[in-house]
């Protein structure tokens, strides 16, 4: 017989048997077709309060909290050029966590001060970086490579938040994309030559390492034919991606929606839903409903 857990103060009531339901596992939500590989890019982008850094924070819980109470127990790089981290909420995104996903061993013999050790232990694997210029985000990278990699070989991912983060330090608009540009291309680089799991965040108002396909017109001259060749040819030899187009593993689009039909009926109160769709290796495509409480993210998945 499977033991019961009693919870107090829990401000979430599950919802009535309907067309919806929880969703639990963060990596079963975002990542369906797999857990990211060393090398490779995750990209997060969405309009302003739509929940970016605190999808962070539920990464980075998932990542530190032990493998008992729902985690990996890896460690974790936050560069933060948001000034977004908040301690107290990445505390209750923690606990959450802990309550949620504990092994009923733990959670069994669950109470405050082995909450509070759970956490404190967890948050050792969390190395932060706060960068308020240009200046410092590069030299934070060039510390990662020459230092924190070589003396935490055990770090997996590294979360920045935002490669747009002060892109006004430049004048010119082209410089601005330049810029942005080249920050994922780095990014992309270091992932691959370090073989770490790189997650960034950035506005959706900048559209870069877009999947759409641009319909090219039909050659009218033979010069025009020579120049579709030229490309067609590169686009062989680059394995059929554009050059300049940044590849991610997943891109997570975040957004406000209108509640889902039905939904009014599942949900107590009336609070904001948002939209994730997500984008896994350029080809599956899903998406995921979620509240945002005082603790974090609630996922709610449709039943298929």
């Amino acid at each position: 017989m499977n033991p019961v857990i009693e919870l107090s103060n829990v401000s979430w009531m599950p919802p009535a048997p309907s067309t919806h339901e929880r969703a639990r596992s963060l990596e079963k939500i975002i990542f369906r077709y797999g857990a990211p590989k060393p090398g490779e890019l995750v990209e997060i982008s969405g309009a302003s309060n739509t929940g970016k850094s605190l999808l962070l924070l539920e990464l980075i819980a998932h990542i530190i909290l032990p493998t008992n109470c729902g985690g990996t127990g890896q460690e974790v790089v936050l560069i933060d050029c948001e000034n977004s981290y908040d301690s107290s909420l990445m505390l209750d995104v923690m606990e959450k966590g802990i309550q949620k996903d504990a092994e009923p061993e733990v959670a069994a013999t669950l109470d405050v001060q082995q909450l509070k050790r759970i956490q404190e232990e967890a948050l050792q694997r969390l190395h932060r970086f706060a960068c308020h210029t240009l200046e410092i985000y590069d030299f934070c990278l060039r510390a990662l490579k020459y230092r924190l990699f070589i003396r935490h070989p055990s770090i997996r991912y590294v979360l920045v938040d935002s490669i747009a983060s002060f892109y006004w330090t430049t004048t010119k608009c082209y410089k601005k994309r330049a810029l942005l540009m080249e920050r994922c291309e780095t990014l992309r680089r270091m992932a691959q030559l370090y073989k770490r799991v790189i997650v960034y965040t950035k506005p959706s108002s900048f559209g870069l390492a877009e999947f759409k396909k641009t319909i090219q017109p039909q050659p009218t001259s033979a010069e025009d034919r020579i120049t579709q060749t030229f490309a067609t040819t590169t686009q062989h030899i680059t394995g059929g991606k554009t050059p300049g187009i940044i590849d991610v593993a997943y891109r997570i689009e975040l957004s406000a929606i209108d509640p889902p039909p039905g939904a009014e009926n599942d949900i107590v109160g009336n609070p904001q839903w948002f939209n994730a769709s997500i984008t896994a290796r350029g080809k599956n495509q899903f998406r995921q409903y979620y509240l945002i409480y005082d603790l974090g993210f609630d996922w709610i998945s449709e039943v298929e």
